[in-house]
């Protein structure tokens, strides 16, 4: 990703059964006060992680050494989109439209996400102690972010 520091994420895409899916593995930002910049880092993997191979292999060289790697590469992304049933963005940047992860089926994200508790350390420990899990739950940073629509 570049532009994130340390964090960011790697993916693979895939089709299976013409069923499109999209694996994520992330690192976002940590700190008990940070759910924002979480929020915005998966914000950024979900709107620039472009699985467009043809798009990158045109940017990586536009001279005849890579005309056969282009064409091999533009071949495979033609048979990709033809035994599956996601809608791409429109076709665009020569000729071909960005291919991304909310473009799949299905997005699986795992990895060090970072969201935490709402709550002290003790408090944390107490209400397990007292298998309050209702009460855990409810301060779960990932478990609010994922039910807030404002939330990538």
């Amino acid at each position: 990703m570049r532009t994130m520091g340390n964090k960011g994420a790697v993916g693979v895409r895939m089709v299976l059964h013409c069923t499109s899916f999209c694996i994520l593995a992330a690192h976002l930002a940590s700190g008990q006060d940070n759910v924002l910049k979480r929020n915005d880092d998966i914000n950024t993997i979900l709107q620039s992680m472009d699985f467009n191979a043809v798009k990158r292999a045109n940017a990586e060289s536009s001279d005849s050494t890579n005309d056969s790697l282009n064409y091999v590469t533009m071949q495979s992304y033609l048979t990709t989109k033809t035994t599956t049933t996601t809608t791409t963005s429109s076709v665009m940047n020569n000729g071909f439209g960005e291919l991304l992860p909310r473009d799949h089926d299905i997005i699986l994200v795992a990895g060090d996400l970072n969201y935490r508790l709402d709550m002290s350390y003790e408090e944390a420990v107490k209400l397990a102690a007292e298998r309050d899990v209702k009460q855990l739950m409810q301060r779960d940073q990932l478990k609010r972010e994922m039910g807030n629509p404002l939330t990538p």
